[in-house]
């Protein structure tokens, strides 16, 4: 691949990261109130938003969601769920430990992000922008 079709490549991942952040901001600014209830104490809330592929939604409601519930739609991760999700791989494990911060579980489309709120601002878990897990 050239030096031109990576730098685009790039450019183009950029893009769909961008709009990937502008779509769970959007849809988190209505439930912050709840999100923050939920990781006052340190635990984890799940978001899930929209369009969900088969597996995602399969998980979604292994973790509590029913779609009368609407989308998007936020809950609190139990520990039992929470001590499962850490086994998927050592970034995750770590995430699901650390309990310094406001932490999110987005699940999207066909895949699941792992989201850290600090100072106010959000950004996906270092290690963890593949959104696979489940």
């Amino acid at each position: 691949m050239s030096t031109v079709a990576r730098a685009v490549r790039g450019e183009e991942a950029a893009r769909e990261w961008k709009k990937i952040q502008h779509e769970i901001t959007e849809a988190a600014i209505p439930h912050r109130e709840k999100i923050a209830e939920i990781c006052a104490d340190g635990d984890i809330a799940i978001l899930v938003l929209e369009n969900l592929a088969p597996r995602v939604k399969l998980y979604a409601r292994q973790l509590g969601w029913r779609p009368q519930m609407g989308t998007p739609a936020v809950l609190r991760m139990t520990d039992e769920d929470r001590k499962r999700l850490a086994e998927c791989d050592t970034v995750t494990e770590a995430w699901c430990g650390d309990r310094a911060h406001v932490r999110i579980l987005v699940l999207m489309e066909a895949a699941n992000f792992l989201v850290n709120v600090r100072n106010g601002r959000w950004q996906f878990e270092p290690g963890s922008r593949d959104g696979e897990g489940v």
